[in-house]
């Protein structure tokens, strides 16, 4: 009776796995298409979770936990800080936006073998086509507003590059001459996208995300220069080709990305920056909060301080346009103050010590690198809290990465 029951209980895990699986998968291809189905399938994936933790706890093994640990250490002391800094509702807004990283760990409970990581990677790449797509031929078949469609295509594009150089390495031993063709037809489409999407940050990032994979190259590939000649020659020529399918109004706002004067754009990032110093200068230690009407006034202000500009001045303060950081950091810093040191622990220390202790495959290298175009994207862009489904494209991102670094070596490693 007893090994019946067991046997049952078996066979309901493996269908909720399967069942969960799939929910991954359509989660993961509705983030490149409409945020509000991503918010529908959220539920039925939380639903899923839910029951495969309950029936199946005893073999569930949280990998990544130093990570999440701390993504949950930052969620207490956070909601605290707001708790006596916020007037608003910090609170809520500070828990909806940092409780995304459950995402991750969603994904890790369904996903645990190079097999469904793969298909991971195909969905990916089918969904950033269709939203460089989109974008390219202004179809506004996705449902998405334009910043987070060209957040998502530029993180996906940073993980794409990656991942085929990595591929690149040994298409010669592996005899994957068209495999590699193809995706590298398919980069140069996402970065057209990326070109016809108006994005300057888009650009610098995935010049940054290059570069630091090539030095990231240099350092593991040592003497081996017939690999790194291909790597960094195919580099050279994605880079020279993003340029050449570049729209020619976009190549002149290129020229414009460090223009400080006669540039609203960048005149008001600066305004936005020094209130959000302004707003760290006044409460160092916990922040002013994390509602938009709590960083408002210092942002209000320092328009008013720093720049006379009339645009600004109207943009600013007669029409209330903006009210936060417009970068990851620095609303870190000025919503809850010195708990930044924990993101940025989480960020530049924890993310990278795993992925520089694990074996290294193609998978976890775009991951890797997927992960450090959203953070340099974050710069100028508050993709952390403002726009949620980018952020879970990272959460999914860091969850990919965290399996990679898990599997066993047999398995993923990849020589280089």
């Amino acid at each position: 009776m007893e090994v019946k029951m067991e046997l049952s209980k078996r066979k309901t895990i493996e269908k909720i796995n399967f069942i969960g699986e799939i929910i991954i998968y359509l989660f993961v291809f509705s983030m490149f298409i409409d945020s509000k189905l991503t918010m529908k399938i959220g539920y039925a994936l939380q639903g899923i979770s839910l029951i495969k933790i309950v029936l199946d706890y005893k073999n569930i093994k949280l990998k990544g936990k130093e990570i999440y640990i701390t993504f949950i250490i930052i969620l207490i002391i956070g909601s605290i800080f707001n708790f006596f800094s916020s007037n608003a509702d910090g609170v809520k807004q500070f828990m909806e936006r940092n409780l995304i990283f459950i995402n991750g760990v969603m994904l890790i409970l369904f996903i645990d073998n190079e097999k469904k990581l793969k298909t991971l990677v195909y969905i990916i790449i089918v969904g950033s086509i269709l939203l460089s797509f989109d974008i390219i031929n202004n179809l506004k078949f996705v449902k998405l507003d334009f910043i987070r469609k060209r957040a998502i295509l530029t993180v996906a594009t940073g993980f794409m590059i990656p991942y085929w150089l990595e591929k690149l390495k040994n298409y010669k031993e592996k005899k994957k001459y068209v495999e590699a063709i193809i995706y590298f037809i398919v980069i140069i489409y996402l970065l057209k996208g990326i070109g016809y999407s108006d994005s300057r940050m888009g650009f610098l990032v995935i010049i940054g995300t290059v570069g630091l994979y090539l030095i990231y190259g240099v350092w593991k590939v040592k003497l081996n220069f017939k690999k790194l000649g291909t790597v960094f020659l195919a580099s050279c020529i994605t880079i020279s080709l993003f340029y050449a399918v570049m729209p020619l109004n976009f190549k002149r706002e290129i020229r414009t990305s460090f223009q400080t004067k006669n540039n609203f754009s960048n005149e008001a990032r600066l305004v936005m920056w020094r209130g959000s110093i302004d707003a760290f200068c006044y409460s160092p230690i916990i922040g002013v909060g994390s509602s938009v009407s709590d960083t408002k006034p210092f942002i209000t202000n320092a328009a008013r301080r720093y720049n006379k500009s009339r645009e600004i001045i109207r943009e600013f303060v007669d029409n209330n346009h903006f009210s936060e950081g417009h970068s990851i950091y620095f609303n870190f810093l000025s919503q809850v103050g010195l708990l930044i040191i924990g993101y940025l622990f989480l960020f530049f220390y924890l993310i990278p010590k795993r992925f520089i202790k694990s074996s290294k495959n193609e998978i976890l290298l775009g991951c890797f690198f997927g992960i450090i175009c959203f953070l340099l994207y974050g710069i100028t862009w508050s993709v952390w809290g403002f726009y949620g489904v980018v952020q879970k494209f990272f959460q999914i991102l860091l969850g990919m990465m965290i399996v990679a670094t898990e599997m066993k070596e047999k398995n993923l490693e990849r020589e280089i």
